[in-house]
């Protein structure tokens, strides 16, 4: 291979990692999980649903682009650890509120873990990051594979794969090292499976 075409290769593999990244980002695989949930509870569920999504999602993810916007935040990756350490605590508070209207309306089993589920990602994630640079991007994806996992079986198991591809991208791109990547997926797995075993 010669030098133009190794070249080539090397910027066509960023370019990918950085498209992976940003499909791969917390607000873009929640909103698929959420649209995914909102089908299988059907109807009769989707204002709840919506809800959820709006409130935890929406909301954060707008006042993340705004501070961008504004020059107080690099990027919506936050890529300084500093940048995290302020914004991820106030996630949080969305995250408490979708829960109490889920237990408070008697949201759907699967809806209500979910919730708490990334409450306690959110909420562990918020104090890792006070002096740990963790995927989030890994953990939301990891979170999302076991929670479909959880509630939609075998057919999950078709979305292995995102966690892993995910954390190629963020290596690729040098956001984290190895051990960062690994503690989010294990950061994802453990915020819901603690958060499933307490309710079921």
């Amino acid at each position: 291979m010669s030098t133009a075409e190794a070249s080539e290769r090397t910027v066509g593999m960023d370019r990918a990692a950085r498209i992976v990244s940003d499909l791969g980002s917390p607000p873009v695989v929640g909103t698929a999980y959420f649209l995914v949930l909102a089908i299988a509870l059907g109807p009769r569920d989707l204002g709840m649903t919506a809800a959820a999504w709006g409130l935890m999602l929406c909301l954060p993810s707008l006042i993340l682009l705004g501070a961008v916007k504004r020059g107080r935040v690099s990027d919506s990756d936050m890529t300084l650890i500093a940048e995290r350490k302020r914004f991820l605590p106030l996630a949080l508070p969305f995250g408490v509120v979708t829960l109490a209207g889920a237990v408070l309306f008697r949201a759907p089993s699967a809806l209500e873990t979910s919730i708490a589920g990334m409450v306690l990602w959110v909420a562990a994630g918020s104090v890792i990051t006070q002096f740990w640079k963790v995927s989030m991007h890994v953990s939301g994806a990891a979170a999302g594979f076991w929670l479909s996992l959880l509630f939609f079986g075998p057919p999950a198991l078709a979305v292995v794969w995102v966690p892993v591809v995910i954390g190629w991208s963020r290596l690729r791109l040098h956001r984290h090292d190895a051990w960062q990547v690994a503690g989010g997926a294990l950061l994802g797995t453990v915020s819901v499976l603690a958060a499933f075993a307490a309710l079921h």
